[in-house]
């Protein structure tokens, strides 16, 4: 069976694991909203914030209250 997806040296790996277990934010911008992010993250107890960033994009940020 072939992939559709693209040979994988043409992605870009960031791990957020770390600065989310520091108690950072992440701010994720793009040119379109990342709904199943938002709701999974939701899912794992952080809150989201969604700008809308000019033409064609979003800015969604992520933090989790831990008090």
């Amino acid at each position: 069976m072939r992939s559709t997806m693209h040979d994988p040296i043409q992605f870009r790996r960031f791990d957020v694991r770390p600065l989310l277990a520091a108690g950072q934010g992440l701010a994720v911008v793009c040119p379109f909203l990342r709904a199943p992010l938002i709701e999974g993250l939701g899912n794992d107890g952080f809150h989201s914030r969604v700008e809308l960033a000019g033409v064609g994009g979003w800015i969604v940020y992520f933090g989790r209250d831990d008090t």
